[in-house]
């Protein structure tokens, strides 16, 4: 369960009006929640077919076929292997242009070409490995996206390793947009 984060000092009022406008976005959720579940029980792919239960119901209702589980991972799988080529780097660093931006010429000689190809392997490697949960990561978050209309991955730090990436349920997160409608703050709850 989230609770309020208490903090004295000059971040104090910055903290209350994230609190605040947490509490807001929870109110306006509400109105979509009933939505969310009805997408959930019939399309999101789960071993229980029971459908949320209903207060005024005698008894729990089932899903009699499975046919939007089985269309939604589908469609997961088409467009997670559309993304992803496992066999090779799909993270190029675009050096030509950063050159460019920096008025130096933008033709490299072997050794910086043979760097960068080894740079993408790296990365590509860590990526792949099952410690850094990114391809599981990408294939619940693409999911949600095809469900919901989005998704959220969040990207941290594991110490001596590196990147590692987790899915965010999002019936757990709550999405804020600035002025220019763009999202710049994300809230998870526990």
């Amino acid at each position: 369960m989230a609770e309020a984060v208490a903090v004295s000092g000059p971040d104090e009022a910055r903290v209350k009006a994230l609190n605040a406008r947490h509490e807001e976005l929870k109110g306006l959720r509400l109105q979509r929640e009933g939505e969310w579940r009805q997408i959930a029980d019939y399309f999101m792919p789960r071993k229980s077919f029971d459908v949320t239960a209903n207060p005024r119901e005698l008894r729990r209702r089932r899903v009699c076929t499975s046919v939007p589980q089985v269309a939604l991972a589908r469609a997961g799988a088409f467009v997670v292997g559309y993304l992803i080529d496992p066999t090779k780097p799909f993270i190029k660093p675009n050096v030509a242009r950063g050159l460019a931006a920096a008025g130096r010429p933008s033709q490299l000689d072997a050794d910086a070409l043979d760097y960068l190809g080894d740079l993408e392997w790296a990365v590509f490697d860590r990526m792949m490995l099952p410690q850094s949960g990114f391809f599981g990561t990408v294939s619940r978050t693409v999911l949600e996206f095809l469900g919901f209309g989005t998704g959220i991955a969040w990207t941290g730090r594991k110490q001596a390793f590196g990147p590692k990436y987790q899915s965010r349920p999002l019936r757990a997160c709550w999405i804020d947009v600035n002025e220019d409608s763009e999202v710049d703050t994300l809230y998870f709850q526990y």
